[in-house]
């Protein structure tokens, strides 16, 4: 009964091919114009509005960056702020790595080795920070264009 109904659908969607297939060809052999030429695909160019006044980040919708960005000076470089005196409390020696030829040291998140000076974020913003030297158990830092250097020590757990 099940393979008698499934046999009929079958022979119906086939009729139904050779029909549509039929009328295919007999519209080319009456000579209708086909058009044959390539479809140029023109994508519409987004335009996107960013006006405080009509929106927000919807991923962040409690953040101050985008009226900081709008707000803000046109200017590109990113400032780094100047340290305060207890920014050297918010850089934290997190490991040692490497042998005593060639050693690594990770401050927030950032590899350094002796003589890099690089970037770190602290609760502070971005900080220019310089390693000077790397120890068994320390690293000696310095801010980027100052002369006061800090020992950080490993956190003993």
């Amino acid at each position: 009964m099940i393979t008698t109904i499934v046999c009929q659908r079958l022979a119906v969607r086939w009729l139904n091919c050779l029909v549509v297939g039929g009328l295919w060809v007999m519209c080319v052999a009456q000579g209708a114009e086909v058009d044959t030429s390539p479809v140029k695909f023109v994508a519409p160019k987004s335009i996107f509005v960013d006006d405080l006044k009509t929106g927000k980040d919807p991923f962040f919708p409690a953040t101050t960056r985008r009226s900081e960005k709008i707000a803000g000076s046109t200017s590109t470089q990113t400032s780094v702020p100047a340290p305060s005196k207890n920014v050297f409390d918010h850089l934290q020696l997190k490991g040692i790595l490497g042998n005593s030829s060639r050693r690594l040291a990770l401050i927030n998140n950032h590899t350094f080795e002796v003589g890099e000076q690089a970037e770190v974020k602290t609760l502070e913003g971005r900080l220019n920070i310089r390693c000077w030297e790397i120890r068994n158990r320390s690293v000696v830092v310095s801010f980027a264009g100052e002369s006061q250097r800090k020992e950080l020590f490993l956190n003993e757990k």
